[in-house]
């Protein structure tokens, strides 16, 4: 069911606020006609005022007035004061706590209803959301989740996102994620080629994809995916980084000179300083290694997560 517009939403609270007004009015006006002095005050009071309001609003309809009152007014004035008799009489016969409980108990009903109607017309409890902009959000939540490694949750997000967009390359790629760290290499590589199918310029299905033969010491199919990628941005610091960690540990010692040359101390990211790391790190230089390490951390706070699983995985500490 649609949710209710905001206008509908308007008019229901103020009508809830119109109930509560006149369960306290309704209650003080039985008080004052429980007392005769003040009842006759009051009459007294409500027929002066309306003379004084109508009266000079009437005056120069004074023609069309006549046959208005004549043949419309008084008949309703009639059945209005008929009306308004009885509500006195009701008054008069119920005791202030049994109209209380009649006027509360009907309030409490009315707003039960109320709170009904919204939950029915909204049944999310919010605005209501464009479709696209709820996956994209549920895309954004998901990709924190993974990042943080909280998999159960990431795992019944992506549940919902298969629901919503089951061939979309960033569901795909999201599980082939969630199953690489769950070390299913298999199924992941299953679903970042399903994803390069879907999207074959998908960048994160094809780093994915390389990153599972990186993992997995497949260091030549790492290579060859890195390399192809790097053709169509030869400036990715990451890439690079990558590049050159594959060629370290194939000891392929001209291309990791060739990518450490491209990378620049001044870069975005610190892949300068943790590429000059693991190359210490691998030739067992560790005090030197770590002074690049404390370097990067210095130059870029909060950059170096990426970086540090890196050598996490490695054995560079």
């Amino acid at each position: 069911m649609n949710p209710l517009p905001q206008t509908k939403k308007r008019a229901v609270r103020r009508l809830i606020e119109g109930v509560g007004a006149t369960v306290v009015f309704s209650i003080r006006i039985q008080r004052i006609l429980d007392n005769p002095e003040r009842r006759k005050k009051l009459v007294r009071i409500c027929g002066k005022k309306t003379l004084r309001v109508v009266q000079p609003v009437l005056r120069p309809l004074e023609p069309g007035w006549r046959k208005l009152r004549k043949h419309v007014l008084q008949p309703t004035a009639a059945a209005a004061a008929r009306l308004w008799r009885r509500i006195m009489r009701f008054h008069r016969r119920t005791p202030l706590p049994r109209l209380r409980r009649l006027y509360l108990g009907g309030f409490a009903i009315f707003f039960l209803l109320a709170l009904l109607l919204f939950w029915l017309g909204n049944p999310a409890g919010g605005p209501p959301q464009d479709p696209k902009a709820a996956l994209a959000k549920l895309m954004e939540d998901t990709a924190k989740l993974i990042g943080q490694q909280r998999l159960n949750k990431a795992e019944k997000n992506l549940e919902k996102l298969k629901a919503l967009a089951p061939q979309h390359p960033t569901v795909l790629t999201f599980s082939g994620a969630i199953k690489s760290l769950r070390k299913d290499y298999a199924g992941a590589r299953a679903d970042y080629s399903l994803a390069l199918e879907v999207a074959p310029s998908s960048f994160n299905a094809a780093f994915n994809l390389a990153e599972v033969d990186f993992v997995t010491k497949n260091y030549p199919a790492a290579t060859a995916q890195f390399r192809r990628m790097l053709d169509a941005r030869p400036q990715d610091e990451i890439l690079l980084y990558r590049l050159f960690l594959c060629a370290l540990l194939e000891n392929n010692t001209d291309l990791a000179n060739s990518c450490l040359d491209r990378l620049s101390p001044a870069g975005t990211t610190p892949a300068y300083y943790y590429a000059n790391a693991a190359r210490q790190f691998q030739n067992k230089n560790i005090p030197e290694a770590r002074k690049f390490l404390s370097t990067a951390k210095t130059f870029y706070p909060g950059k170096t997560a990426f970086f540090d699983s890196s050598n996490q995985l490695l054995g560079f500490h």
